[in-house]
């Protein structure tokens, strides 16, 4: 929980010193103007964990006793104010957010059915991001053991619109893989489609990279 809201922290301050006039990336058009346009508080990022403590009272360690400690080194840090912490299960927590409203969901425990469709509808339209862990088995035995989200997705949501990755993590014992799954808004799908180097017959082609991504070309080699 520190290590990513120390991440949100991070970012707050780069986009910070980005927008000020005198920045060396404002100053030389890298970034679309909109990025510098100020962003309303209630847009502050927000890390908001959810921990049913199955996991915390084991041992001599009560649920209460690691609150505290939590608590005292996000204060420490300085981070408490980009932290919310509800102590319940994720098949019951799913009804604090509305829908539309999350822009990244990351699920680190098991998954199931039941839990994409509580939580996928939470998500962003337009680029929300949906982290599963467990999407293989673990170990050389069961390593090809697939519990695929995107099956599971085209059939809880034969409309939705995604894009879908699968990374592994083949040093890990346990948890060997994360997918990511990238919520799209058909209503914000492209009009005009174009091919570089080639394509489909009848689309429209470009033969000069420059051109094709919408930048002015620099000057020729000597």
């Amino acid at each position: 929980t520190p290590f990513l809201a120390q991440g949100l922290a991070d970012n707050e301050a780069n986009i910070k010193a980005e927008r000020k006039s005198r920045s060396a990336l404002r100053q030389a058009g890298i970034l679309h103007d909109g990025w510098y346009a100020e962003r309303p508080k209630k847009a502050r990022p927000l890390l908001m964990v959810i921990d049913d403590m199955s996991q915390r009272t084991q041992g001599s360690a009560s649920g209460d006793s690691y609150t505290e400690k939590l608590h005292a080194v996000l204060d420490k840090l300085q981070l408490s104010s980009l932290v919310t912490n509800f102590t319940a299960r994720h098949d019951e927590a799913h009804t604090l957010f509305e829908k539309d409203s999350l822009g990244l969901v990351w699920n680190d425990a098991q998954w199931d059915p039941d839990f994409l469709r509580q939580w996928w509808p939470l998500l962003k339209k337009d680029g929300g991001l949906l982290l599963l862990h467990n999407v293989i088995g673990n170990g050389p035995e069961t390593r090809w053991c697939v519990a695929s989200p995107r099956r599971v997705m085209r059939e809880l949501f034969p409309a939705e619109k995604f894009e879908f990755l699968t990374l592994l993590e083949p040093h890990k014992s346990y948890q060997g893989s994360v997918a990511l799954l990238r919520r799209l808004d058909p209503s914000r799908a492209p009009s005009k489609w174009a091919y570089l180097w080639g394509g489909k017959q009848g689309v429209e082609t470009y033969s000069n990279v420059f051109e094709a991504l919408g930048r002015v070309a620099g000057p020729p080699p000597p």
